[in-house]
């Protein structure tokens, strides 16, 4: 455990903590800025677990503010999924990470949630539809779930507890967002000046 010696000494994480990090079994949807940065950042922290479920590609468009991908990635047009693969593996090698390149849908959902098992959820898509499907998927198999979203340079958090109120409960339909990356941009993870929490 000397690669995270600096974050264990760190008493709220501690040895503990740092086992439940690198045992827990991690479900992200969403590779683009803000799941590959948070894929970045708990592979380098220690998690080991991944499954990673996108269908995009890297474009070049991604690469100011999704900082797992390289030009190569997108001028091969690698599928996100995989150009994630790679780079973790570089980040540690023995990292364990299940890639699934395809749309999430209320048909193949229930599919991964069973395959991967995961102990959280990560939500970094940018899609409301599917974030009520992954509300449902998270109740049914009582799995806790964490979403974020970004536009501009504002973002968005929200922690769902299995056990408590659902995502449901608190916006009875899909809201309409106004906005969006393509047409209103959107600034990396690190330099949001706002975040609604």
């Amino acid at each position: 455990m000397s690669r995270y010696e600096r974050q264990i000494r760190f008493k709220s994480l501690g040895t503990d903590g740092q086992r439940c990090l690198s045992s827990s079994r991690i479900l992200v949807f969403g590779a683009g800025a803000l799941g590959s940065h948070i894929i970045d950042q708990l592979a380098r922290m220690g998690a080991h677990h991944f499954a990673v479920v996108d269908m995009d590609i890297v474009e070049i468009s991604n690469l100011h503010r999704q900082t797992l991908f390289d030009e190569s990635d997108a001028y091969t047009l690698t599928s996100k999924v995989e150009a994630i693969k790679k780079k973790v593996h570089q980040i540690n090698s023995e990292i364990d990470i299940t890639t699934f390149d395809k749309e999430v849908t209320s048909s193949n959902i229930e599919t991964l949630i069973e395959d991967t098992q995961p102990d959280i959820i990560i939500d970094g898509m940018d899609n409301f539809k599917v974030r009520f499907l992954i509300n449902e998927v998270s109740h049914k198999y009582q799995i806790p779930w964490i979403y974020g979203a970004a536009v501009r340079s504002k973002g968005s958090v929200y922690g769902i507890d299995h056990q408590g109120h659902c995502l449901k409960c608190l916006m009875q339909s899909i809201p309409n967002t106004g906005g969006s990356c393509a047409i209103n941009g959107v600034l990396p993870p690190y330099y949001f000046n706002s975040c609604e929490l």
